[in-house]
């Protein structure tokens, strides 16, 4: 449906390979960049190539945090996730 709040735009972001590190409890934006470094430096070790030019993620450090839970979730059964998008030549297994 479309949205009655003029103040929600919807867009369409196109389909990405992302690495992800799924963690509990609450956030911001800070634990999140810490744990995106962590994420980015894991992804390198591993072999991977991260995009040289993520596609509409929000930070310009190429990360993003994805939220699952209303506010008043208790914390430790809250989860989050990191995304990096990799680059498109990435072999999935």
């Amino acid at each position: 449906p479309a949205p009655t709040d003029e103040r929600i735009k919807l867009r369409e972001v196109p389909p990405s390979l992302v690495a992800v590190h799924t963690y509990s409890g609450n956030t911001n934006e800070k634990e999140a960049g810490e744990k995106a470094a962590w994420l980015k430096e894991t992804v390198h070790e591993d072999g991977y190539d991260l995009h040289p030019d993520p596609h509409d993620l929000p930070h310009k450090q190429g990360w993003q945090l994805a939220r699952y839970n209303p506010p008043f979730t208790i914390p430790f059964l809250k989860t989050n996730e990191i995304h990096v998008e990799l680059a498109e030549n990435a072999e999935t297994n």
